[in-house]
């Protein structure tokens, strides 16, 4: 007898569409059936428990002071250059020294292993050059500065000269003819004084 009941009250109605123990409870009762129909939801619940165990015990990544890493690179062709670690400014951040007086600091998502070699060359070893000063500046002799503008002053006159021969013979050989244009007058007594003159006669 219970097994009927149980049957019937887990069957929908022709009418209702609804079987009773949904309209009584608000779900169906638990039969047989259920236990042997998988339930995705608990799966996909107990599986992110585990996943989330899992990235919890993860051990993090770590550099040591002078391991040679690859550094991402935001300012060029290449997108790794070869550094040096120098430095860890905080749990995931370093500094890498990529070159002569240049370092980066780099997250270690952007960082990569690596054994290839940095060519550490200091500045200071560096012969200078006989035409750059400290800076590392071109600087140009002080007699060519001064003979640039008696260059620019020699050479300004035939273009001038050349511009000026262009005008006259476009205006040579001008097809249409020229318009004189004669300013309105305003503000004239006399004309005034001829309009009156005219309106009273």
């Amino acid at each position: 007898m219970a097994k009927v009941l149980l049957a019937y009250r887990n069957t929908p109605h022709s009418t209702t569409g609804e079987s009773p123990s949904v309209l009584f409870l608000g779900r169906p009762l638990r039969t047989r059936l259920d236990l042997v129909k998988p339930d995705l939801q608990r799966k996909v619940i107990n599986r992110q428990i585990d996943q989330a165990g899992r990235k919890g015990h993860s051990p993090t990544r770590q550099l040591s002071i002078g391991q040679t890493v690859m550094a991402r690179n935001y300012s060029g062709k290449d997108k790794f250059l070869p550094g040096i670690v120098l430095a860890q400014t905080g749990p995931l951040s370093y500094e890498i020294k990529v070159g002569p007086n240049r370092i980066w600091r780099r997250h270690i998502d952007q960082l990569r292993a690596s054994s290839v070699k940095v060519n550490d060359q200091s500045d200071d070893t560096a012969e200078p050059h006989p035409e750059l000063g400290e800076t590392g500046q071109n600087i140009a002799p002080a007699e060519e500065i001064v003979a640039e503008p008696d260059i620019e002053l020699a050479t300004n006159p035939p273009v001038v000269q050349q511009q000026e021969a262009g005008r006259a013979t476009t205006g040579s050989e001008q097809r249409y003819p020229t318009r004189s244009h004669q300013p309105p007058v305003r503000w004239d007594l006399n004309c005034l004084i001829r309009k009156l003159f005219k309106k009273t006669t």
